[in-house]
């Protein structure tokens, strides 16, 4: 965001940053004028980390879900770098295959839970 606004560098570098889903929601929108298509898979993602951290004891985090979670964070930056260089036809092949590569995964992700049983 400081590439599109550089006056803003000293808030978002010395500010405790917001959460995540108005980061990528409410400031990207008044910044770049649109929200991440990730907004909610990366609170989703907080969340999840928050309880990790703060209670142990809960159940651990299944790995397909944690990589999907890296790729949806692949996803929201390849979506930013192309608010920031719209113009860029690499960046938007990048941003076209994270987006495929996610969908595939959430996709393998449903059908290995339909088939297992119960």
């Amino acid at each position: 965001m400081i590439l599109i606004r550089p006056e803003i560098e000293t808030l978002l570098l010395e500010v405790p940053s917001p959460p995540i889903h108005k980061m990528d929601g409410a400031v990207l929108k008044s910044f770049a004028g649109e929200e991440s298509p990730m907004k909610a898979a990366l609170q989703k993602g907080a969340e999840i980390r928050n309880k990790l951290i703060h209670r142990p004891t809960e159940p651990s985090v299944d790995g397909d879900d944690a990589d999907l979670y890296v790729l949806q964070v692949e996803v929201a930056i390849s979506h930013l770098m192309i608010l920031l260089r719209p113009t860029d036809e690499y960046l938007r092949r990048i941003h076209k295959d994270r987006v495929f590569d996610e969908a595939r995964h959430r996709e393998r992700l449903a059908t290995q839970r339909k088939q297992k049983p119960a």
